[in-house]
């Protein structure tokens, strides 16, 4: 999880072209803070400044979309997009999630696979992965990135 922190904290300072791409990405920041307990992960690795900056950005309507509906998690170079036929199925996937508020459009790559069984859920699940460091590796190319 701290991992997926520090890269949301990186992407941060790569070029924010607009006000609204800044308040998700304080959003996607705040959120993952909020999982890991707090501000002293940052704080302690002196990017207390972005926490500030960030409190001064309107991010309550991101966190409150964030909230319910599409799921959206980052890692590493990958984001995946999720959407749930039955909404509790949600918290299955939030658990192991490094939640933000959506994924980046300047993909290389994705795959997307539509009506997979939510493994301990009652539902299925629409998704997609995003992949902004390099394309994806021709298996997941056919609908099995798994």
């Amino acid at each position: 999880m701290k991992i997926g922190l520090i890269f949301v904290v990186l992407a941060f300072f790569s070029g924010i072209s607009q006000a609204s791409e800044m308040a998700a990405q304080c959003a996607s920041l705040q959120m993952q803070l909020k999982q890991l307990g707090g501000e002293k992960v940052l704080r302690d690795m002196g990017l207390g400044s972005i926490i500030d900056d960030c409190k001064k950005e309107d991010t309550e309507s991101y966190k409150k979309k964030a909230a319910s509906g599409t799921l959206y998690c980052s890692s590493g170079d990958l984001c995946a997009k999720y959407d749930f036929s039955n909404p509790s199925d949600r918290n299955i996937y939030l658990a192991s999630c490094s939640q933000v508020a959506s994924c980046p459009g300047n993909f290389r790559d994705k795959c997307t696979t539509n009506n997979d069984k939510v493994r301990g859920g009652s539902g299925t699940v629409d998704w997609t992965i995003y992949s902004y460091g390099q394309e994806m590796p021709e298996n997941a190319k056919t609908g099995n990135c798994r």
